[in-house]
């Protein structure tokens, strides 16, 4: 019985300008926090937290590939208030930070 990764991506989605704990996560998919953990790393290789960091990045590009938001508004409408420690969340992701990821990408 895997996860049902429809409604916990639909779950990250929906706060992903939020922080979400482990505990979230597990209260969205309906298992304990130790069972979701140990079924999410079995099913996707990847722990939870880095999942959802991921997808946070993800959107991050976006943003960054498609307005012209700065790199701190950017941070702000993922829930980092602070610029710095977006950026490098962004660069242990992409190997290189926002600032950059748009240059090469502009």
């Amino acid at each position: 019985n895997l996860l049902n990764m429809q409604i916990i991506d639909g779950f990250l989605e929906q706060n992903i300008a939020n922080q979400v704990s482990l505990e979230q996560m597990a209260d969205a998919s309906g298992l304990s926090k130790f069972h979701f953990a140990k079924k999410f790393q079995k099913q996707l290789g990847v722990s939870p937290v880095r999942y959802f960091l991921e997808l946070k990045i993800k959107h991050a590009c976006e943003l960054i590939d498609r307005t012209n938001l700065s790199i701190k508004e950017v941070a702000n409408k993922l829930g980092y208030d602070d610029p710095y420690y977006f950026s490098r969340l962004f660069k242990k992701i992409m190997g290189i930070s926002p600032k950059a990821y748009r240059t090469q990408h502009h």
